[in-house]
């Protein structure tokens, strides 16, 4: 029973390292350009798949060892010990889902900044495609110049 407790105790605490990186890029994408946002991403993506990666083995290694156990070794003071540790285990998650909602949003509202910026900018283009004078040399044409 010890070595469960201590998965789940080594398991919360990554979960807590976890939750302030997660924290730690909220704020440095609050103020960041687009392309600075989507290039800290790719970096902290690849970040969470891996701590999620490990969390995956926590869980394994904790399942695979409860389920040698017989109900002697199940004593009430272990039990205890355990949900206490879950239910801090499911208020840091609580905490990442919150934490990655603000995430998400902000991506959002990048990515929608991003639509609004190319949409004016083609539109602009169309703009000046309607005011080019037919006179001009445009690539690819030729222009007799024997006149």
């Amino acid at each position: 029973m010890n070595t469960i407790i201590k998965l789940l105790q080594a398991k919360n605490k990554g979960l807590e390292k976890f939750l302030e990186l997660s924290k730690k890029f909220l704020s440095q994408i609050e103020s960041e350009s687009a392309e600075s946002i989507l290039k800290k991403l790719q970096k902290f993506h690849q970040m969470r798949e891996s701590a999620l990666k490990a969390f995956d083995l926590y869980d394994k290694k904790i399942g695979s060892i409860v389920n040698q156990m017989t109900k002697n070794q199940r004593d009430s003071a272990v039990k205890e010990t355990i949900q206490t540790l879950l239910a801090r285990k499911d208020a840091i998650i609580q905490e990442i889902l919150s934490v990655d909602l603000q995430i998400i949003g902000k991506i959002e509202t990048v990515k929608s900044n991003l639509l609004k910026e190319s949409a004016l900018a083609q539109k602009g283009r169309e703009t000046l495609r309607k005011f080019r004078s037919e006179q001009t040399e445009r690539p690819g044409d030729v222009i007799d110049k024997t006149l």
